[in-house]
């Protein structure tokens, strides 16, 4: 399962919103492999 550009920026804009850390100017693809490395990692089947 790979999050998709929607979730990533709902994943982002609920960041900034909730902690004021913009993450907009990583590297997309970086910023997707962490996320799904994390998801992997708590074996949780989605983001959603």
């Amino acid at each position: 399962m790979s999050v998709s550009d929607k979730e990533l920026d709902v994943l982002l804009n609920e960041l900034f919103q909730s902690y004021g850390y913009d993450f907009t100017a990583y590297a997309r693809s970086s910023l997707k492999r962490r996320v799904n490395r994390l998801l992997v990692i708590d074996r949780h089947p989605s983001f959603a």
